[in-house]
């Protein structure tokens, strides 16, 4: 019995312990998941959300680098995929930072555009935890279409959307593909995937300018 005792005594400590580490190990995914989110929360790219246009300092050689007061846009490399980066201000401040994809996708190509949507979705789960809202969506043509000499074309809308104290992650696909292989009719809305990353605490709705500009109903026809 003493035995039995003592191997029950040892087994107790022994969970107790174990119960400790696991405790701990939990409380270091917290602690490291809420430093990735505080991080985010409070910058992109070390630029602080709410940063002055003047202040920002991104090397002015980059490929395709513009600038103006509304908009920094440059394009460069991320892992292996080309990107467009597109940061917006709104009265000097910055708000929004847009990401596009560009090289490494084949934009008529649907598998290979879905594929890649999950990977980058995969890469944010981990940084930032599930998705606050999903949506997933692919459209065929209209049989309407089917027995015509039209393109016929599809249609891919993959959204997942995070939320992170003020900060709001969206990865979006959305584009339309043709079943001709030759056919160009449609090229511009081939988009490539897009990631943003937005504060909206900074965005002032009073600095868009508004279109003053009148279309006459009896000038409506030239204009077609």
């Amino acid at each position: 019995m003493k035995k039995i005792s003592i191997i029950l005594i040892l087994s107790n400590f022994a969970f107790s312990q174990d119960s400790s580490l696991i405790d701990s190990s939990i409380n270091i995914i917290e602690d490291s998941k809420d430093i990735k989110n505080f991080n985010i929360e409070k910058s992109y790219n070390n630029f602080e959300w709410g940063y002055n246009y003047e202040l920002f300092d991104i090397d002015t050689t980059l490929k395709n680098f513009s600038s103006d007061s509304t908009k920094i846009s440059y394009d460069d490399y991320l892992g292996n995929d080309s990107k467009k980066f597109n940061y917006y201000f709104s009265k000097e401040k910055f708000w929004k930072v847009d990401i596009y994809y560009l090289s490494t996708l084949n934009l008529n190509d649907i598998d290979s555009l879905i594929t890649k949507f999950y990977q980058i979705e995969k890469i944010l789960f981990q940084k930032y935890g599930p998705p606050l809202r999903t949506s997933q969506n692919e459209i065929g043509s209209n049989r309407e279409y089917n027995f015509s000499d039209f393109p016929k074309v599809n249609r891919i809308y993959y959204r997942s959307s995070w939320s992170l104290g003020n900060i709001n992650i969206e990865l979006v696909l959305d584009n339309i593909t043709e079943s001709s292989k030759t056919s160009k009719i449609f090229e511009n809305f081939k988009k490539p995937i897009s990631l943003y990353y937005y504060n909206l605490n900074y965005y002032d709705i009073n600095s868009v300018n508004s279109d003053s500009t009148k279309l006459f109903e009896e000038n409506l026809l030239d204009n077609y």
